[in-house]
């Protein structure tokens, strides 16, 4: 089951912005810094309170595949959802296992701070389904 489907409170303003990054900057579904000149979307939202989220490149994917497949998703939680989708599209294992490793492709352990990201992955290669075909 998607997570949007037990929600019952929705926004009543949201704004989504792509921006590029001037400082530093945490996404807040892997927890990984946005490094300054990188492109990253950035919400308000106001339903009970006002909400800001920022979300690298990288999870924005998840995000998308989320809101094409499930009609949304909530932020901050978007790698609960796609592991309740595992078992349906394993393919989905390279989102929630770059989500837990930041995008990390390498780390040196010998050189802090010195790693190289993992490519972006495309929304088109990721598995699509119609919602009413797994209920």
């Amino acid at each position: 089951m998607c997570m949007i489907d037990g929600c019952d409170e929705f926004y009543r303003h949201y704004s989504e912005r792509r921006r590029k990054a001037r400082t530093k900057h945490r996404c807040s579904e892997c927890g990984r810094t946005i490094q300054p000149k990188e492109i990253y979307s950035y919400v308000s939202a106001i339903g009970d309170r006002w909400d800001t989220w920022k979300t690298c490149a990288h999870c924005l994917v998840a995000q998308l595949w989320l809101q094409r497949n499930c009609g949304g998703f909530m932020h901050a939680s978007v790698f609960e959802d796609l592991q309740e989708h595992l078992e349906i599209f394993p393919a989905l294992a390279v989102l929630t296992t770059g989500i837990e490793t930041k995008w990390i492709a390498n780390k040196e352990p010998e050189q802090q701070g010195n790693y190289q990201l993992s490519p972006t992955i495309e929304l088109e290669d990721l598995p699509h389904y119609e919602r009413n075909q797994t209920q």
